[in-house]
Order: structure tokens, then C-alpha cells, then sequence
């Protein structure tokens, strides 16, 4: 049963060394992993360097077209020879015996054709407030017996199935939005199966700080955005009157309402509930400034001009 890792990065050469020394660590004769890059600074040179020094031929390096993560995601299923592909990002990094755990799994699953994951965040990383805040909404979210994400770090799917589901939905539309969630949608709409294994985990490099944290949350809010936009066909009135009302929720649900989620929680301390409140309002905002930022990257001027009042 071999498994394919697939990698979309763009300028990651501070962190992509995290997915290849785990790789390295965990790799075994029938795994592969395919690093599709669009980089304008030394990831290509760092992966080549790496595959040198450590002498592995199972990792491929293939340029990418510079048309989003999600073309080139693509590109990495097609260019496969495993069973199953696997779903890492440059800053993920896999558990120890992680391919040998996600081959029980498969066949404990009566290998299903797509398996989820628990992205988590490591131990070392849990003595800072936004790496434990991120892992205290990652464990409420799977506390729900009946959740099973579309999307994870390190999730497998079977190569055929993916194909024959017609892969990602994917364009090029000025803003790099991630769709890698209309995968495992489009095979669940085919009838193939989907299964969760809370047990199999991939770590994750988190924000650490203040300015980490709020661009990383802004850079979902840029996707957000993008994806209503240029999927979903938003007009401007109506893109502006969502954010409008978004923002009034917000302010009631932000300040009044979803402070109360955090000290339901037994398992965290009440400072740390209460500064979990904060956090939280800081994520919203950042989500919202990076949904308005959609706007700005997209042209705002010639998308007032050219889309519909609907």
C-alpha cells in the first residue's frame, strides 16, 4: 500500500525543513513525497540540498505553474504512483510512525476512500497562549462525536477516487484561494466513503505570537473572501452588506455570547479561559480584516464596475 505525500509551497524555505526531516524519519519503501513549488526565494534550492545530503529518491521536486495551491495540488495527485495520497503543507510535520499508523488505520477502516486526520498542535509549543488557544478550539471542534472534516493535515485519500471525483475545484482568480475541502466534497457527492481516525495526528507549526497569529487568521479571512468571490459569485453590494452584518455578529457574538463557550471548558485554568475570550475576539477581527482585504487584492475599483447588484 504505497503512500504519496503531496506538497503545494510557495516561499517556504524558513519552514520546509519541518515536513522533510519528518518525512525522512518516517519514510519507508513504499512512500513518496512530491513537493510541487512556485517559490521566488531558496525553497527549490533547500529541497535539492536536502535530497543530496540524504541521498533520497523518493522525494520529487516539480516546478508549479504559479496558478494557486490547489492547481498544483492537482498536479502532485496526477503525478503519483501511490495508493493513497497523503496532504502535508511545508509547515506540517508528521508524528513518529505515522505511515505504519495510517496503514492500520486503512485497514481497520476496510480502507475507505477517504481518511481524516487530527491536526494537532505539539507539546513544546502548548507553554504559549495562541498555540493553546488554537488546540482548545481543535479539541472542541473533535469533541463532536459526529464531526468529520472535508480537510486536515495529513488526511489520505485513494488516488483513483480523487480522480474520478474530477480532484479540486480550482482557478486562478487574482487571490490565492484554498479549496482543498472540495476534494473529499466532491467524493462524498460520488458515494465513496469518509471516515475519521481521531488517533492518527500531524503536527502543525503554530503562530507563537501576537502578529503570527492575527496574520495568520487575516490570511484565512483573504481566502474566505476570495472564495466568495470568485466560487460563490458575490456581488459587491451583496459581498459589502454580508461583512456588514458579519461584523455586527461580531461585536454581539464576540463580546456577549461565545465568551461563555470558553468557560464551559473544564480543562483550562480561568486566567487562561479568560484571556481565551480575547483571543478569540482577536480572531474574528483579524478574520474580518482579511475578508475586507479580499476586496482591496481583487481590484475593488473594477469589481464595483463589472459584477452585478445581486
Amino acid at each position: 500500500m504505497k503512500i504519496s505525500v503531496i506538497c503545494a509551497s510557495k516561499n517556504e524555505e524558513v519552514d520546509i525543513l519541518l515536513l522533510l526531516n519528518s518525512y525522512e524519519e518516517n519514510k519507508d519503501a513504499e512512500t513518496e513525497l512530491i513537493i510541487i513549488d512556485d517559490s521566488t526565494d531558496q525553497t527549490k534550492n533547500v529541497v535539492k540540498k536536502f535530497i543530496d545530503q540524504k541521498k533520497n529518491n523518493t522525494i520529487g521536486l516539480i516546478d508549479g505553474d504559479a496558478v494557486g495551491c490547489c492547481l498544483a495540488r492537482n498536479k502532485g495527485i496526477l503525478s503519483a504512483t501511490g495508493d493513497y495520497i497523503c496532504f502535508m503543507t511545508a509547515d506540517s510535520y508528521f508524528s513518529d510512525g505515522y505511515f505504519r499508523s495510517c496503514r492500520k488505520s486503512i485497514v481497520k477502516h476496510e480502507y475507505p476512500d477517504a481518511l481524516m486526520t487530527k491536526s494537532a498542535v505539539e507539546n513544546k509549543y502548548r507553554k504559549y497562549i495562541f498555540p493553546e488557544f488554537i488546540e482548545f478550539v481543535s479539541d472542541q471542534r473533535y469533541s463532536d462525536k459526529n464531526f468529520i472534516p472535508k480537510t486536515s493535515q495529513g488526511y489520505l485519500v485513494k488516488k483513483e477516487a480523487a480522480i474520478e471525483a474530477g480532484l479540486i475545484d480550482a482557478k486562478c482568480c487574482g487571490v490565492n484561494v484554498c479549496r482543498d475541502y472540495t476534494l473529499v466534497e466532491k467524493m462524498l457527492d460520488c458515494g465513496f466513503t469518509h471516515v475519521l481516525d481521531r488517533n492518527l495526528k500531524v503536527f502543525h507549526k503554530p503562530p507563537i505570537n501576537f502578529v503570527e497569529f492575527y496574520e495568520n487568521q487575516k490570511t484565512r479571512g483573504i481566502i474566505s473572501g476570495g472564495n466568495l468571490i470568485c466560487y460563490k459569485n458575490f456581488g459587491f453590494i451583496r459581498f459589502c452588506l454580508r461583512l456588514f452584518l458579519k461584523s455586527l455578529l461580531f461585536i454581539f457574538k464576540g463580546f456577549f455570547s461565545e465568551p461563555f463557550l470558553y468557560f464551559k471548558s473544564s480543562k483550562s485554568k480561568n486566567s487562561k479561559k479568560f484571556k481565551f475570550v480575547f483571543i478569540n475576539i482577536i480572531k474574528k477581527a483579524a478574520f474580518l480584516h482579511g475578508e475586507f482585504s479580499a476586496l482591496y487584492k481583487l481590484k475593488i475599483v473594477k469589481f464595483m464596475t463589472q459584477s452585478k447588484f445581486r
